[in-house]
């Protein structure tokens, strides 16, 4: 249960980084991130179903993370480029 808030509280601060960030961000960052998730600008009705599918789309990756033996070296994440990075990142995160 705790992978689930962790992966919904990631895609929250996800969000306000494409939505509320624009000043923080150097402006080609700040476009690359907001023309990948444009629809969380133009569709905001569709947010919750965004969030919903975020949490339930990282869920099986958290779960392989957490049954992973522990070993000397940290365990490595291949991100075939598929985006901007964004999971890559949240499992990176994850596995802290």
């Amino acid at each position: 249960m705790m992978q689930l808030v962790f992966a919904d509280r990631f895609y929250q601060r996800l969000t306000s980084e494409v939505l509320e960030n624009r000043d923080n961000l150097p402006l080609e960052h700040y476009e690359i991130l907001t023309r990948y998730y444009r629809s969380l600008k133009e569709w905001p009705e569709w947010r919750s179903f965004y969030r919903y599918n975020w949490v339930c789309r990282v869920h099986p990756m958290l779960s392989v993370l957490i049954i992973l033996p522990q070993c000397d070296k940290p365990w490595g994440v291949l991100d075939a480029g598929c985006g901007v990075g964004t999971e890559a990142i949240f499992l990176g995160h994850a596995s802290r």
